[in-house]
């Protein structure tokens, strides 16, 4: 302390005259004055990559380089003008971003299921592997976001391309979706998934309606019968007759199964359906082994039964025309009931194709290499007779793979390295997955912090519409005039009947057009914005619900707010999904009010 106070008197001599306050005051102005040192900021991080990072929503995508997608559910959508109306509506928005279109995806596929949408795997891989190219895109741009997915899987895929630093753009909702969209974002992507899951649910609740009352009278839901039976009449009148050469040679397949030739001859599958196309050389396309192989079981060639949907139901009298009698089907049953050897099936598991198995392939030697094991973790049921003669079922989890040696299949080194065994049993299951929900642990002050900011975001985007909507609904009052106006003109021979076709065909484009930019507008209702308030509530309380929910709704909890389980050693790793990473506080409140919501006033 002595050379420091040295050291400040020979850079500041002092004056007999001062008073040890005034010299001490003159130190401290010279030392503020002196550059770097004490002076408000050292490092001036106002515009740095560091402040953007973490508190900025601003994102600057890498290029303008987009792939536009355009899907209808049906062929009839398609012929209906949709594949126009959503190219029109892209169009403008494209000029408005000043995206450049590298290739357009359309087509005519269903959104519901996303293992059938085989041209939406298609552009993810487009996509991903653009990445690793010089001209990478960073944009995928839909007419509206129920073009883009209606089930939970496909928009996960869609969110890890988020992840990526790819935006997602909905043209007719005039929204995006990128890495620094903040919690409102999230949210309204989450409701919108929801709203549609919701439909394509409803809708298929009413297909089935129709379907149900179809089968309780008695008549085949579909209109394409198995082979060898053809449909005639439309609707309650429809009914399936005998298909020439087709019908004699399922009719044959039977005569030969229950003859006793096949068995005798000791035939495979392939070599009957080898001596059927040789006794039937006109027919062009027969059925497959495999498919042959499921005809010969099916109920509705006696014209008694048919399958739907893994259940059997009687046929109407005179619905289908029969090709082989009950008892021959029968014993044909019979014959190739012997032939396959029963398989007992476990019990189903409610957790089975939900966890991937993160451990380790093991060498010859049994040491550990880098090689992910990436089998899925799978259930079965064990039973287990104890001493005095009782019995008692276990279901256990445990690693699939079973060509490789994975670590989490090796006894001993589960026992050496996660000190436990190579199963794990429902209830341990169960106790992992309850951590992740113990991230959603905020008070009640927080909560309505949280809903008031998700209700400010949704009045704040309802305020912009407002003049969309006085302009759609004005210039739908003016189609209106045009329509009724030219339709007098054609009548009255001011103008040719095609001209008015031509011009009544525009207007009604333009029509639906608007109609279904106000369906948009008018989806930004309070109902699905109360949904968002409703979910932030379940889920402060998620901890408490997930400990007293069924193991099948344990599974959609767990399903709702996570993706990519891995489970290895005992523990689980997972991602968030969206918004539920915003969600978790994860013990750090502080620090998630800072990044997500802004402090009141």
């Amino acid at each position: 302390m002595i050379k420091k106070c040295h050291s400040l008197k020979n850079m500041m001599p002092f004056n007999d005259s001062m008073s040890l306050f005034q010299y001490s005051e003159k130190v401290t102005q010279t030392l503020l004055g002196a550059k770097g040192f004490m002076s408000g900021k050292i490092n001036d991080l106002s515009n740095s990559a560091l402040r953007k990072k973490f508190f900025s929503n601003e994102f600057v995508p890498e290029n303008n380089l987009a792939i536009r997608s355009i899907r209808v559910s049906s062929k009839k959508q398609e012929q209906g003008g949709s594949f126009a109306e959503q190219h029109e509506i892209t169009n403008e928005y494209i000029k408005l971003e000043k995206l450049k279109i590298e290739k357009t995806w359309e087509v005519a596929e269903t959104a519901s299921k996303h293992e059938l949408r085989k041209h939406f795997h298609e552009m993810i891989a487009f996509i991903k592997i653009s990445q690793k190219t010089s001209r990478p895109i960073k944009h995928l741009l839909f007419s509206h976001q129920s073009r883009s997915n209606r089930n939970k899987k496909s928009a996960r895929e869609l969110e890890e391309l988020v992840e990526m630093g790819i935006t997602l753009h909905f043209a007719r909702d005039k929204r995006k979706l990128n890495p620094n969209s903040d919690i409102g974002g999230w949210m309204m992507w989450l409701l919108e998934n929801m709203k549609n899951e919701s439909y394509s649910n409803e809708l298929r609740q009413n297909v089935m309606g129709g379907i149900i009352k179809v089968i309780e009278a008695g008549r085949y839901p579909g209109t394409k019968p198995p082979f060898g039976l053809i449909a005639v009449g439309r609707r309650d009148k429809r009914h399936f007759i005998l298909d020439g050469d087709k019908a004699n040679y399922m009719r044959a397949a039977f005569e030969i199964v229950s003859s006793g030739q096949y068995v005798q001859q000791r035939m495979s599958d392939g070599q009957l359906k080898e001596k059927l196309d040789a006794m039937f050389p006109q027919l062009d396309k027969t059925p497959g082994k495999k498919k042959f192989c499921e005809l010969l079981r099916d109920p509705f060639y006696t014209g008694e039964e048919f399958d739907y949907d893994g259940g059997r139901y009687k046929a109407g009298l005179g619905v289908i025309e029969p090709i082989v009698d009950r008892a021959s089907f029968n014993h044909v049953q019979d014959i190739l009931n012997k032939r396959t050897r029963g398989r007992r099936l476990s019990k189903a598991h409610p957790y089975i194709g939900l966890m991937t198995c993160q451990g380790r392939i093991l060498d010859d030697a049994g040491n550990v290499t880098e090689k992910i094991c990436g089998a899925s973790v799978t259930a079965e049921q064990i039973r287990k007779t104890y001493r005095n003669g009782t019995a008692k079922s276990f279901n256990y989890y445990r690693c699939s793979n079973q060509s490789s040696k994975c670590s989490q299949r090796d006894k001993t080194y589960m026992k050496a390295v996660a000190g436990r065994n190579v199963s794990y049993t429902q209830d341990e299951i169960e106790k992992i997955f309850a951590d992740i929900f113990k991230s959603f642990s905020f008070d009640e002050v927080t909560c309505q912090r949280m809903k008031q900011y998700l209700w400010d975001e949704h009045f704040e985007a309802k305020s912009t519409n407002t003049a969309r909507l006085s302009e759609l609904q004005a210039r739908q009052v003016q189609l209106k005039q045009f329509i009724e106006t030219a339709y007098e003109d054609k009548l009255c021979g001011k103008i040719s009947e095609e001209l008015w076709a031509e011009n009544t065909q525009r207007w009604e484009l333009e029509r639906e057009q608007i109609l279904g930019e106000l369906r948009s507008l008018n989806d930004s209702t309070d109902e699905y914005m109360q949904r968002g308030v409703q979910l932030i509530e379940l889920i402060q309380h998620a901890e408490i619900i997930f400990k007293n929910a069924t193991p099948e709704k344990k599974r959609k909890m767990v399903e709702l707010v996570s993706s990519n389980l891995l489970l290895a050693n005992g523990n689980l790793e997972y991602h968030w999904r969206k918004p539920f990473n915003l969600l978790a506080i994860k013990g750090d409140l502080k620090n998630w009010l800072r990044r997500t919501i802004p402090a009141p006033g």
